[in-house]
């Protein structure tokens, strides 16, 4: 069940101020330091395919990373845990209109075209993924890089944060875009060294 989001304000030494749900003031920024919430095409601990943050930006725009489990992530947009980047407790799946939260676990398919480590107790059988690239099962393609970029995302180490990792997430729960994205061409960053060796994940990442 959702949690309905509640501001509220209550009454301290300062006078009445606003409080989140949890019943907590809410500290204006310092500085204008901002928090977002954000991730990363890359994979990670535990055979996650994507990395999920809240996103501490000072006022001379440098960022400071927490790392977050998924469901980290999906509870603190939701508005269920505390967060800075959500001081106020609110839906931000509802804000920016993503009409099904669930969506977020399939952020992997960006990238992959297929699910890297089978499904859970068929090994056998791959979930397929959205990435169209026939140099590689690991990276997308450069036409669809080229939506990706849209959204911050040129290369899979770049962070989507912000306004932008929401509007990819809405986008992502339209069939036609989903639609459009498969279909981008097979072309692709090359994984193939000149030498015509194959180069493994973190070797073409470290080439990037």
């Amino acid at each position: 069940m959702m949690l309905l989001s509640v501001i509220s304000y209550a009454q301290y030494e300062d006078g009445f101020t606003e409080v989140n749900e949890f019943g907590e003031k809410i500290s204006e920024p310092e500085e204008d330091d901002t928090d977002y919430f954000g991730f990363r095409l890359l994979s990670g601990s535990n055979n996650d395919l994507v990395r999920f943050y809240e996103i501490h930006v000072t006022f001379d725009r440098k960022l400071k990373f927490t790392q977050l489990t998924m469901d980290d992530f999906v509870y603190k947009v939701m508005g269920r845990t505390k967060s800075k980047a959500n001081p106020y407790g609110k839906n931000l799946f509802e804000t920016y209109g993503i009409k099904d939260p669930n969506i977020v676990c399939s952020l992997w398919k960006l990238r992959y075209s297929d699910y890297p480590y089978g499904r859970p107790g068929r090994p056998d059988k791959k979930e397929p993924g959205w990435a169209n690239n026939e140099n590689s099962e690991v990276l997308p393609s450069e036409e669809q890089f080229a939506v990706l970029g849209k959204y911050g995302i040129h290369k899979v180490q770049d962070l989507c944060y912000g306004d932008m990792c929401f509007l990819l997430l809405k986008d992502m729960c339209d069939p036609g875009w989903v639609s459009k994205y498969c279909n981008r061409g097979a072309g692709g960053a090359n994984p193939i060294s000149e030498d015509g060796s194959y180069q493994d994940e973190e070797e073409y990442l470290e080439n990037q």
